[in-house]
C-alpha cells in the first residue's frame, strides 16, 4: 500500500507533464519539450502569484490614501513582497507591515497637505 502511494507521488509530476505536452503541441519524442512544459508551468506560477499579491494589495484599499510620491514607494516596494511566497504566513506578513506603517503614512500625508497649504499661502 505505501509503495503505491510513493509510485503516485512520482507519476503525478510525470502526468503534468504529459497533459501539458499534449496540449502544448510539443513533440513527446523531444527530450528538450519537458524543459519547455516546465518553464511554462513556471511563467503561469509566477503571473497566477503576482496576480494575488496585487488582489492582497487592492483588498487593503491602502493606495486610495497615499499621495503619488508614497504610491510610487510601495510599488516599489511591492516588487520584494510579489517575489515572496504567496503563503497565509506571507500575506499576514505583508498586512502587518502596511499596519505597523500607518502611522509613517499619515505623518507623510500631514506634511503633504501642510506643505501644500503652505505654498499656496505663499502664492
Amino acid at each position: 500500500m505505501a509503495e503505491t502511494g510513493r509510485l503516485q507521488q512520482f507519476t503525478a509530476p510525470k502526468k503534468l507533464i504529459l497533459y501539458w505536452r499534449n496540449h502544448s503541441g510539443l513533440s513527446s519524442d523531444d527530450e528538450s519539450s519537458s524543459d519547455a512544459v516546465k518553464r511554462a508551468l513556471f511563467k503561469r506560477y509566477h503571473d497566477l502569484k503576482n496576480r494575488a499579491w496585487a488582489s492582497i494589495l487592492r483588498s487593503t484599499q491602502v493606495t486610495s490614501r497615499l499621495s503619488s510620491a508614497e504610491q510610487k514607494r510601495l510599488e516599489a516596494d511591492f516588487e520584494t513582497v510579489k517575489s515572496l511566497e504567496f503563503t497565509v504566513p506571507n500575506i499576514y506578513g505583508f498586512l502587518q507591515g502596511i499596519i505597523d506603517q500607518q502611522g509613517e503614512i499619515q505623518l507623510s500625508m500631514v506634511c503633504l497637505v501642510r506643505g501644500g497649504a503652505v505654498r499656496s499661502r505663499g502664492q
